[in-house]
């Protein structure tokens, strides 16, 4: 499945991990990604990444554009590709 994925600017996604691989492009603005106890990136426009799987993390636009990404999520039937998750803070 792909999608492409928007957070408006002071938006996040929510605490959320993935059961399958997830390919990550970002498209325009900039996305800070906490992982808890694993610390927390900052990926650009023009960065890609394989998401982390089976581990809860949120991801957070800091910044003043809206952040866009195109998401290929690597699943299977009746596996969603997101679930919610406690935040682990």
């Amino acid at each position: 499945t792909a999608a492409i994925v928007t957070v408006p600017p002071g938006g996040q996604t929510g605490w959320h991990l993935h059961e399958v691989p997830l390919f990550a492009y970002i498209l325009e603005g900039e996305i800070t990604l906490d992982y808890g106890e694993k610390g927390i990136v900052t990926k650009k426009a023009g960065d890609s990444m394989l998401e982390a799987m089976n581990w809860a993390h949120n991801g957070m636009n800091k910044g003043t554009v809206p952040l866009r990404i195109l998401a290929v999520y690597m699943g299977a039937d009746g596996i969603p590709n997101a679930e919610a998750a406690a935040d682990p803070h």
